[in-house]
This record gives structure tokens, sequence and C-alpha cells, in this order.
């Protein structure tokens, strides 16, 4: 089949369209493959930063073994302000036998 002058006149002209036409279409997969990757690398960074599911058992140990640390801590507050009473209570005594006893020399 050969082309004759007339039908090449008009094909020249539609030769930027068609491709313009290729060039977008090029362009249009790698956009979509960029931003499939970009969306993927997203993600990773995401997953990354996540804290990863803990099983139940383990979340039970950590709040007995809180709840041990709390009784505790109460219990040395509760010992601490008893010995504190108890210096308190002591001090108070010991200056009352001091001022209970007077020396007067005539």
């Amino acid at each position: 089949m050969s082309i004759k002058p007339v039908d090449l006149q008009v094909m020249i002209p539609k030769t930027t369209e068609v491709s313009k036409i290729y060039s977008e279409e090029n362009n249009k997969n790698f956009m979509n493959q960029h931003h499939a990757a970009t969306s993927f690398q997203q993600q990773t960074e995401q997953s990354l930063k996540k804290v990863n599911a803990t099983n139940e058992a383990f979340k039970g140990k950590i709040k007995e073994k809180q709840k041990d640390e709390k009784e505790g801590q109460a219990q040395e507050k509760k010992n601490r302000k008893e010995q504190k009473d108890g210096k308190q209570h002591q001090q108070k005594g010991s200056s009352h036998s001091k001022a209970s006893t007077i020396d007067i020399r005539i």
C-alpha cells in the first residue's frame, strides 16, 4: 500500500496530536506508579511508628505489677508517716519532761 501525497498532507499535521496522546498516556502510567510508590512508602513509615498489638496475658501482668507497686508505695508512705508522727510525739513528750522539772534556788 503506497501513501499518496494528498494523504501525506493530512497525516503530517495529525502526527503532533498522536504524539501528544502517546506522551500523555506514558505520563499517566508514570504518575500512577509514582503515586502508588509514595503511598506505599507512607504506609511503611506509619507501620514502623505504630505499636504492634500485644497479647492480653501480657497486659494482665503489667496491671498486676503496677497494682503491686502502688500498694508497696502506699505502704511505704504510710510507714514514713507513722515514723514521722512517732518522732514528733517523742519530741513533744521529751519537751514536756524538761519543762516539768523546775530548778529554783533561793
